[in-house]
Order: structure tokens, then sequence, then C-alpha cells
């Protein structure tokens, strides 16, 4: 019988403790305005894993200490920029988003660059709890037993799946449409994504970059690019550089994924055969 490694104890802890803390923060049982807290237990949980282990200070440190160039921090700023990007663009030209020129004129001025840094080092501190537990310990830990095309792809997985409490709330309320076919939509975003911060991360083992990536990528989304008209009764309007149905939007972010979540993977594969090589 095969011994369950850590990467597998962790998914075990974190899903059902995660959940649960999302029920009991999204159906009102504790304050909302602590809602956020649930994006820390992949961290918590992480920390733990890491304290009663046999690894080192000195593993944990390197995380945020192994030197990197220019290339993880221009990917990492970068490639949401252009993955969205395109997204944006697509829908502008299939009609499926409109485009906004009045919120547009905003996007230069000293005040909306300001709300931009301040809303993005808000999410910097948020997304580093789940950082340090996807890609700070479960990647490495799946990486380690399967190889880095099956590590991305289970943590893929286990982290679109760690969303669905949250996204079952949210889409409920929202009245976007059935929250249980948008959830499943939701898990399947997440997991294409999960390819490019795996490639990020492999290019040095620094976690800050992913950190800064994680954070890039929603701000974009939230605060400038996808926006949405009111639902009466439901939620008020959102600003943003076009107007777009949100299942359009996470439809338009899956097929694009996709494709780029092919290229990473024969860049996976590609080094796998590298390090083989390296090794005769």
């Amino acid at each position: 019988m095969k011994k369950i490694g850590r990467g597998w104890w962790f998914i075990i802890v974190v899903l059902p403790v995660s959940w649960i803390i999302q029920y009991l923060l999204f159906s009102g049982a504790l304050p909302k305005v602590e809602t956020g807290l649930y994006m820390f237990v992949p961290m918590v949980v992480a920390f733990l894993f890491f304290l009663f282990s046999k690894q080192t200070v000195k593993s944990q440190t390197s995380l945020f200490t192994r030197r990197t160039g220019f290339w993880p921090w221009i990917f990492a700023i970068g490639y949401p920029v252009l993955w969205l990007g395109i997204v944006t663009i697509i829908a502008i030209l299939t009609g499926l988003g409109e485009f906004d020129p009045d919120f547009a004129s905003q996007i230069f001025t000293p005040v909306f660059l300001l709300f931009f840094l301040m809303m993005l080092g808000s999410m910097l501190i948020s997304v580093f709890g789940e950082e340090y537990g996807w890609r700070g310990y479960l990647l490495p830990a799946l990486t380690e037993k399967h190889g880095r095309l099956w590590g991305t792809f289970i943590l893929g997985l286990v982290w679109g799946i760690w969303h669905i409490p949250s996204y079952l709330f949210l889409y409920s309320e929202a009245g976007l449409g059935n929250p249980i076919f948008l959830t499943a939509v939701g898990v399947i975003n997440v997991a294409v994504g999960a390819f490019a911060y795996s490639y990020l991360f492999y290019l040095n083992g620094n976690l800050l970059p992913s950190v800064l990536m994680h954070a890039m990528y929603n701000v974009l989304g939230q605060s400038l690019l996808f926006g949405a008209k009111k639902n009466p009764g439901i939620s008020d309007a959102v600003p943003g550089l076009i107007t777009i149905h949100w299942p359009h939007t996470m439809g338009l972010i899956i097929t694009t994924g996709m494709v780029a979540a092919v290229v990473f993977t024969c860049i996976f594969t590609r080094s796998k055969k590298t390090d083989m090589a390296s090794r005769m």
C-alpha cells in the first residue's frame, strides 16, 4: 500500500476546514466584515504542516529570499495584463462586452492610479494567505510526488474546488444564473489559471512573484476591466472598461486559459525531458 504524500494530507485537511469557515462566513453565522478571512486558511494549514514536518526553517525563508531576475516580476505583472487584455478585446469584438469610453478616460488620471495602487496593496495581503498554501506548500509537495504537469493539474482542481462554498453563496445572491452551473464553471476557471502560476513559481521557487501576479489578476478583473450592469434588487452597477455579463467573462477566460495551459504543459514536458537528459 502506497504511503499518502504530504501534499494529499494537506488537501485532506485544508478543504473541509476551508469549506466550514466559508459556510460560517457567507451564511452570516460570522460577521460579514470578516469574509476575507477564509483566504488565510491555506496559509495557516501550510504553516502548521511546516511546523510539524522535518523541513528546516531555511526551506520556508527561501520561499521569499531566493534571488530572482527581472523576468519573474515582468511575467507577474505582464501576464495578467496580457491574458485579461485579450479577453477584453475578444469581448468587444464579439459584442459580448460593451466598451465604456467614460470609464476609459479615467484610467490614466492620478486619482484612479492611486485607487488602483491602494487596491493592489490591499489585495497583496489577502492573496498571500492563498499563495503561501497553494504555491508555497502544496505545489512543491505535489511536484515532488507527481511531477510538474500532474502536480499543477491536481493543484488547479483543488484550488478550484476550494472556492465552491463561496461561489455557491455569491452566485445565489447575484442572480446571474444557475448557481451550481456557475460554480462548476468557476472551478474550471480557477483550474486553468493554475498553469501560469506554476510556471512562475518553477522559475526560481520564490513565492513573491506569484503573490504579485495573483493580486494583479484580481484587481485588474474587479476594479479595472470588467464591469456589470445593475440588477434591480440584487446588485448595483459595477464600473469597468467593458460592461459584460459575468458568465460570458468566465467563458472567455476559460477558453483563452485552456490555450495558455496547453502552452505551459509543453514547457513542463520539455523541462522534464531536459532534467532527465541532465542526469544521464
